[in-house]
């Protein structure tokens, strides 16, 4: 029996779910790693003060915002890039879109080749820059915001294993792909004045898909696409 395969179940949100507010602080240098599934909403602010004694001796890990890896298991983020006007009464904050702010460096490491997919959910502001660094060997599911401005490289075995929903394909140019490489853009490069990664301040996303995983890419608010003819045999 053929069944179609359906993507993982994710809620529409509206305008209003994609702004609220976390329901825990902000940290820094976040180092989770286990070695079954990881879960969780992690909330980072580039620019908070960490003492060192409550910090990951082992990691050593400062160049990282935050770093999550998950050896055998699953991998469900919900990762918040916050400014220090980030305060838990108002997430949107109220501080000048012209100060400048640290860029936020964040890997996820998504190591198995079990059947499972990894899910995450990136929300960041022009204001609030990252850099997203994500590896994995399974299916990943990234929503990012309808509003992302930055280069956007993907390295997805197989050309046909990188679907994007109607959300992304409004904002999302591809300049080249060849070999399962795609080097792409995310919003107007021409207001945005980019002139190369080297100069770029704002924010980047670096995907690695190995073996048979997919890329299913979407804007926040959305359903996640569905590979085209894609099927389950049972």
């Amino acid at each position: 029996m053929v069944v179609k395969s359906e993507p993982p179940p994710y809620s529409t949100l509206s305008s209003a779910d994609i702004f609220t507010k976390p329901t825990s602080p902000p940290s820094n240098f976040q180092h989770v790693q286990h070695n079954a599934a990881l879960k969780g909403t992690y909330v980072i602010d580039a620019s908070l003060k960490v003492p060192d004694d409550l910090l990951d001796a082992t990691s050593g890990r400062r160049n990282k915002n935050l770093y999550l890896e998950s050896m055998t298991g699953e991998i469900e983020a919900d990762i918040w890039i916050v400014g220090k006007e980030f305060n838990l009464l108002d997430q949107r904050g109220t501080g000048s879109s012209s100060e400048t702010r640290p860029r936020a460096v964040v890997d996820v490491n998504g190591i198995t080749t079990r059947a499972v997919k990894h899910r995450i959910n990136l929300h960041t502001t022009p204001g609030n820059p990252c850099t997203i660094s994500i590896y994995a060997g399974v299916d990943v599911y990234l929503a990012i915001p309808s509003d992302f401005v930055g280069p956007i490289s993907l390295k997805v075995t197989g050309n046909q294993n990188v679907h994007y929903s109607e959300g992304i394909q409004s904002i999302l140019t591809t300049f080249s792909e060849a070999n399962g490489k795609r080097r792409c853009f995310a919003g107007d490069i021409r207001m945005a004045e980019y002139k190369g990664e080297r100069s770029w301040t704002g924010s980047t996303i670096d995907v690695t898909i190995e073996k048979c995983g997919s890329l299913f890419m979407f804007v926040l608010g959305e359903e996640p696409p569905v590979a085209p003819g894609g099927c389950t045999i049972m």
